[in-house]
């Protein structure tokens, strides 16, 4: 469950899994303990006080105020904004990469395309020289 990476609390884990909040509480420590270095890395993110966060890229992103949201929002914010937010600049990237061809649907992370493309998949996998990019081309039926 990827609210762990963002600090969700139990509860919000609880719901979202629909298992009890005790034990989404001992899986969350669990893993954290499990995972220290990115335990370290939310802390780090929450304790930063600039007023953004930016990306693997460079691009700044504007955190919420504070009086607005509150201080736990902006700092679950923190956490978050560099990893989605890099994900958005290698898919922003991706699409530079295809202009040529057709796109059919784009969901989050994942793009689907109707035909072959004559495309070089290496160029996929260096979009930013410290950030794996992992891709997965598959082939289906054709529709008709």
């Amino acid at each position: 469950f990827g609210g762990i990476l963002y600090d969700a609390h139990p509860k919000v884990i609880s719901t979202a899994l629909r298992l009890p909040e005790d034990l989404c509480s001992q899986f969350k420590y669990a893993w954290y303990a499990n995972h220290p270095e990115a335990y370290q890395y939310i802390l780090d993110c929450k304790a930063d006080e600039s007023p953004y966060e930016e990306t693997a890229f460079g691009r700044r992103m504007l955190l919420p105020y504070e009086e607005e949201r509150g201080l736990t929002h902006v700092q679950k914010c923190r956490a978050n904004y560099p990893t989605q937010g890099t994900t958005a600049d290698i898919v922003y990237r991706v699409l530079l990469l295809i202009k040529d061809t057709e796109l059919d649907l784009q969901i989050h992370d994942e793009l689907l395309q109707d035909g072959y493309y004559d495309l070089e998949w290496d160029t996929f996998l260096h979009i930013h020289p410290e950030v794996d990019t992992p891709i997965e081309v598959k082939h289906g039926a054709i529709w008709k």
